[in-house]
């Protein structure tokens, strides 16, 4: 990986995962006898959760209303080859320099943002190229940018070849008082269409990553709008960055937050949500003041569209961070709490977190470039022990920006069954190849055979053997949708009683399995024949 895409992920590519280049960046921590004698082996899981146990943050405590998810498909849906065949494509016309060398088409360098299409009958993507580009008439250091492709939720970049959506393009956010010749990265992939009824409806707002070198780099989250679809975009302002002002001997490492939208129970009130790491170091031996692995800032919901869209200034004081119980610190170097008091080594990193209104809460995908976990919080403010479901070898391949997009009309919001888009490195060494792959998610059953799957009409009542994963003792097997006289098994098999007047006339029935909430859903179906009897000669 060239320099200017690995700045992203030196923490994640150089160590197992972040906490061990937080053991490389600050030995004098670790140097307590009691600390040394638990570092006892070279396995770098054990290192990583030996440390979080001495700091206090190990797992320790689980919530019993959150769910167990499944990982049902892990698929591809961008391949080295494609984005190597689109880079010669990407718009504007020299954007990508050198697309058969660095620096070229690094995408997606942040998680994707997806939204509808405004007619509803497509998506776009959002994400980053992580290369460097022509930047005000030469090459600079400037890396990142927010590009903007049109496709469908198995192609991502507007794949197949003879797909009529149009190519991919890309926009550099210009040099500003918010984003000076400092910044060497901009880039933006979180994504959010203002509703029909609001200042700015049908308009974009998107969150960026902005960063200037330091060891290795600092980092903050921006916010811009776009009345094109994302074709162009104008700056709003830097809204979120650590408690400790640049220093380029020090790090942080911001995250890629993404706005997320929910009421506030307490005060009735609406906001958008950003949730983000503080990874922070002063210099080598020094954590900076309120380092955090998860911590939350908001804006007021019709504020933020008013300054965004109706008084044109920017955003840059709109968000508070939360502190020790009240919304009071400014997002621009505010203090902020720890949300996430039971992290581990393999659920610590990046966090991408929506609402779910199957769950009726907030649900967090994290990634720290060798595992990616799945986690809930009621009120976004306390989140238990998470569940790791990719990433048991994290030898290879690389993990990182994995997202949360649901499959109804609104991508930011899920229901029982959801995908999680990520870019993996299978070499874990290189851009080259890499792929974005793409996570089927449930909470629902799975149904893999139905015993027998046909009879000839007219037959009488008969029991079916459902086989499949993840049932449980209230799960009821359904005919065309509705329920059927159930007997669990196993997690693995259910039983059935079919009725005469099911199975009366010739066609086809779906055989289904739904498990009640709060963790369950409705299974994909499988089809039973009804045949007319075989006639004897």
């Amino acid at each position: 990986m060239p320099p200017a895409a690995q700045r992203r992920h030196r923490i994640s590519r150089k160590s197992r995962n972040s906490v061990l280049w937080l053991l490389a960046l600050a030995p004098p921590l670790f140097a307590t006898q009691s600390t040394a004698q638990i570092f006892t082996n070279n396995d770098p899981a054990s290192l990583s959760d030996a440390f979080f146990q001495t700091l206090g943050l190990a797992a320790t405590e689980s919530d019993p209303a959150q769910c167990r998810v499944r990982v049902i498909a892990n698929d591809e849906v961008v391949s080295a080859k494609d984005w190597h065949e689109v880079a010669h494509h990407v718009l504007p016309p020299g954007v990508v320099e050198n697309p058969d060398q660095w620096p070229f088409f690094a995408w997606s360098d942040t998680p994707l943002g997806v939204v509808r299409t405004r007619d509803k009958k497509g998506y776009l993507f959002f994400g980053s190229d992580g290369g460097n580009h022509p930047f005000e008439g030469h090459l600079t250091s400037r890396a990142g940018s927010i590009t903007v492709s049109a496709g469908t939720l198995d192609h991502p970049l507007g794949l197949p070849p003879d797909d009529p959506n149009p190519a991919p393009s890309e926009f550099l956010l210009p040099k500003s008082h918010n984003l000076p010749a400092t910044m060497d990265y901009v880039g933006g992939g979180p994504v959010y269409r203002v509703p029909e009824g609001e200042p700015g409806a049908g308009n974009l707002l998107i969150v960026y990553h902005a960063e200037r070198p330091a060891n290795p780099f600092w980092s903050w989250l921006g916010l811009a709008k776009s009345a094109d679809e994302g074709s162009t975009w104008q700056d709003l302002g830097l809204i979120i960055s650590g408690p400790q002002p640049y220093t380029a001997q020090g790090a942080l490492d911001i995250g890629d937050g993404n706005l997320v939208i929910a009421t506030d129970s307490t005060t009735s009130q609406k906001y958008f949500y950003i949730f983000f790491p503080e990874h922070c170091w002063i210099n080598s031996t020094q954590f900076c003041r309120g380092f955090t692995y998860l911590s939350v800032a908001r804006a007021s919901y019709e504020e933020l569209l008013k300054t965004a869209f109706m008084d044109g200034t920017t955003a840059s004081k709109s968000f508070y961070k939360y502190y020790d119980g009240k919304w009071d610190q400014p997002g621009i170097g505010g203090k902020a709490s720890e949300l996430f008091p039971t992290v581990t080594g393999e659920t610590d990193g990046d966090p991408q977190v929506v609402w779910s209104a199957y769950r009726n809460r907030f649900v967090a995908i994290m990634d720290n470039a060798q595992y990616i976990a799945y986690g809930e919080s009621g009120d976004g403010l306390y989140w238990p022990a998470m569940q790791v479901i990719v990433g048991k070898n994290p030898e290879t391949p690389v993990y990182a920006y994995a997202n949360a997009v649901g499959l109804g009309a609104d991508p930011g919001i899920l229901g029982e069954t959801f995908y999680s888009y990520y870019t993996e490195w299978p070499t874990g060494e290189s851009w080259n190849p890499a792929a974005i792959k793409r996570l089927t998610i449930t909470t629902a059953a799975t149904l893999s055979r139905i015993v027998p799957s046909n009879t000839a009409i007219g037959g009488s009542a008969f029991t079916l053997t459902v086989n499949g994963d993840h049932f449980v003792k209230t799960s009821t097997v359904t005919w065309n949708g509705s329920p059927r006289a159930t007997t669990y098994v196993s997690e693995n098999q259910l039983t059935a009683q079919i009725l005469s007047s099911d199975i009366a006339s010739p066609g086809e029935a779906n055989v289904g399995v739904s498990n009640p909430p709060p963790c369950g859903g409705s299974s994909q179906t499988k089809p039973f024949a009804m045949q007319p009897p075989l006639r004897s000669t």
